[in-house]
């Protein structure tokens, strides 16, 4: 292992617990303003409370709040309003109106006392006045006597008497039998209260003059007249009027005190199962708006929740977070996913009101979060990233049982189609399948909540915008990704294990042997890549890469040799350096093409450090009195196998090169061979940083026997069934 990974490994060691107190710190402050607490400094939450819904959880006050009871103070206030009667108002210019118009009548007659009476002053007084008179009214009025000292300062009185009481068109139409009315009283205006029955209207006048003039002595005609020019000069003078009616309404109303109630310390407000009020909802009101101040035990209990989800996420993420140099990328990368998981939780709360509780997961891109862990660094991760993302927003924004189940199955969905792909392409058809498993997901939230049809429309559109964004962004982020971090996804993969690159096609010309070996043991290490569960396109690609060291002196290996070795012509110690040679290259051409670093150790890691024994015993043969010779001298330079992957390339290259020198193989010589190929890497220490069980390398052997009899088919010799049974009857 070089110092530059080993620091690099140092530092991922360092950084990856920094980087997790880092994210934990951001969350602790964003719960501070998270929605579900009640924002800044963790009020509780009161607005899942709604008029006519069932409550879901009980609420008990946390400490005694006087209130104002409004709507029983609006209630009162209403009745205080309604109980004022309406306000009408006598009009003052009416009155001088009347009485100039009267005026005008007498002197009128005072000026015609001279002609005397004709029928031509009659039609002359009603054409001029409206006043329809008898001869007989009107030589009354023309008596001196009686018209200028009598008649018209009783009339004048009785005008201007009933005016300013106020004389109404005809009844009001008002839901009492009371009005009050303003009109001048002894020379100030004031309001009256006055019941229907009192109101004077043209039609009650005569009736009022005979009371007012009874006991007077006046006669029989004159009353008459007295009666018919007082009803005829006097005009309707009073009218509704609004404003003041509205103002009488809003005195009133500013004179009701306030309904005030109280609650208790540790009551019980709402009741989980009950229908919520509007009084209900006052009480909640008064004690949002009372509530203020840190509440500490809330904080301390939400921080040890996010303390508690990332130490299990630790934990629990920290075996799928391989190789280690890679587990500071990786656990940046969750961490991201999961802060942009948990920024769109709390947007769409925000975004949302109380009636999208069931419709807010729609919001939440799970399945992108799944699709991209599970293509950066395994299923399982992602599988375990879904749970911890899912559970960890429980407390900050509100979300139902539904939404929490529809999050974990679009997660899972989006695991399942990664799984599933090879290809780009294979992606949009997973969108597909995503949509699909949505709709299915409505239908069945829907049926379970009795939602009604108008729901299940805007759902399933949702459902759908949800799966198609989730899959554009997938095949939009991923490539950005797998740049950045130099990943080995499948779709990487896919790429890299094109063989018409230059590269192969130079090989294949250059090194043929090389290409063909390098094929054969790709196929082996695929193969039993498989068997074990390790990533065998990994295995595949790092399998094609893994001499490519070789192309630049291929005539000194003996896969590319056509009966000429160059060896014969070189010392053991020359010979060793350029067979060493080819995996030092080798890695500085992988980086060149800036392969992944996964397929980068295995190019490094293909011979470990084992020992090159033909020429180490070549050396030993010629070795001098005085020299003494090292088998580190004569030893690969690199390390064994780090990964799964890697360790299976090494036993297939070995196995494939060495099988190549066996005569008559059979099954059992082959399954022989191999066994004592895979010990030898044990013996010699080659595999003890990779992974591999004793059960993975029965497994790997199997494997390998299936390839290579596949390969050796025309010249293998298949055991006898007699053989085969005695065989096992010895083994038992």
């Amino acid at each position: 292992m070089n110092v530059k990974k080993q620091n690099s490994i140092h530092l991922s060691h360092r950084a990856a617990p920094i980087a997790t107190a880092a994210a934990f710190l951001v969350a602790a402050v964003l719960s501070l303003f998270s929605p579900q607490m009640g924002g800044f400094l963790f009020r509780e939450n009161y607005s899942r409370f709604s008029t006519g819904q069932i409550a879901d959880r009980d609420l008990v006050a946390p400490k005694a709040v006087e209130y104002v009871k409004s709507t029983e103070t609006a209630r009162k206030i209403e009745e205080a309003r309604a109980q004022v009667l309406p306000v009408y108002a006598a009009q003052e210019k009416a009155i001088l109106e009347s009485l100039h118009s009267l005026e005008q009548f007498f002197d009128y007659l005072n000026d015609k006392r001279a002609v005397g009476n004709s029928s031509s002053l009659l039609a002359e007084i009603e054409s001029r006045f409206s006043v329809r008179l008898d001869q007989r009214e009107l030589e009354l009025l023309l008596q001196g006597n009686t018209t200028s000292s009598s008649l018209f300062p009783l009339i004048e009185e009785l005008v201007t008497d009933f005016m300013e009481h106020g004389v109404f068109e005809s009844l009001p139409q008002v839901s009492g039998d009371s009005i009050t009315l303003q009109r001048w009283e002894h020379g100030e205006k004031g309001k009256s209260v006055l019941s229907i029955g009192d109101l004077i209207i043209p039609s009650r006048i005569p009736d009022a003059v005979r009371s007012s003039l009874a006991g007077t002595g006046i006669d029989e005609v004159s009353l008459d007249l007295i009666e018919k020019l007082t009803l005829h000069f006097i005009t309707p003078n009073v009218r509704f009027d609004s404003v003041l009616t509205e103002e009488a309404k809003d005195k009133a109303a500013a004179g009701v005190a306030p309904v005030t109630g109280k609650i208790e310390e540790g009551e019980r407000v709402i009741r989980k199962g009950f229908i919520v009020t509007e009084n209900d909802m006052e009480k909640i009101r008064a004690i949002s708006q009372a509530q203020t101040g840190i509440q500490y035990g809330m904080i301390i209990a939400t921080f040890l929740y996010l303390a508690l989800m990332f130490f299990l996420g630790f934990i629990l993420l920290s075996p799928y977070l391989q190789p280690r140099w890679r587990t500071f990328q990786f656990l940046m990368l969750m961490l991201i996913t999961w802060l942009f998981f948990f920024a769109s939780a709390a947007l769409s709360f925000f975004l949302t009101g109380e009636d999208w509780t069931m419709l807010r997961a729609f919001f939440l891109p799970s399945a992108l979060v799944s699709m991209l862990i599970t293509s950066m660094i395994g299923e399982k991760a992602a599988f375990l990233l879904i749970f911890l993302s899912a559970f960890s927003i429980v407390p900050f924004v509100p979300i139902g049982k539904m939404d929490l189940i529809f999050i974990i199955v679009s997660g899972l969905t989006g695991i399942h189609v990664i799984r599933k792909s090879e290809r780009r392409i294979d992606l949009v058809r997973g969108g597909a399948l995503i949509s699909f498993i949505h709709l299915l997901m409505v239908l069945v939230i829907g049926l379970l909540s009795k939602k009604p049809v108008s729901w299940f429309a805007s759902a399933a559109g949702l459902a759908i915008i949800n799966a198609l964004a989730c899959t554009v962004l997938n095949l939009t982020i991923l490539p950005v990704i797998e740049h950045f971090l130099n990943a080995p996804t499948v779709f990487r993969l896919i790429e890299l294990s094109d063989m018409n690159t230059p590269l192969f096609k130079r090989m294949i010309m250059a090194a043929p042997g090389t290409y063909s070996h390098s094929v054969s043991v790709a196929n082996m290490a695929e193969s039993a890549c498989r068997a074990i569960g390790a990533n065998h396109l990994l295995a595949r690609v790092g399998a094609y890469y893994h001499d490519i060291g070789k192309i630049e002196q291929p005539e000194y290996f003996i896969e590319n040799q056509t009966g000429n070795n160059k060896h014969d012509e070189l010392k053991p110690s020359l010979s060793v350096a350029v067979i060493k040679s080819h995996v030092k290259i080798g890695i500085e051409k992988a980086k060149e093409l800036r392969l992944p670093p996964e397929v980068v150790d295995i190019v490094g890691q293909h011979h470990g450090n084992g020992l090159i024994e033909y020429f180490y015993t070549e050396a030993l043969k010629n070795e001098e009195e005085n020299q003494k010779i090292s088998p580190e001298e004569y030893s690969y330079n690199g390390s064994p196998p780090v990964s799964r992957e890697a360790a299976v390339v090494m036993l297939a290259d070995t196995i494939e090169a060495a099988t190549r020198t066996l005569k008559k193989p059979t099954v059992a010589k082959l399954e022989k061979f191999i066994w004592s190929k895979i010990m030898d890497k044990v013996i010699n220490r080659q595999m003890i940083n990779c992974d591999l069980t004793f059960r993975d390398m029965e497994k790997i052997k199997q494997s390998f026997v299936q390839i290579l009899a596949g390969h050796f088919h025309s010249r293998i010799e298949y055991p006898k069934a007699e053989e085969g049974k005695r065989k096992t009857h010895e083994q038992s």
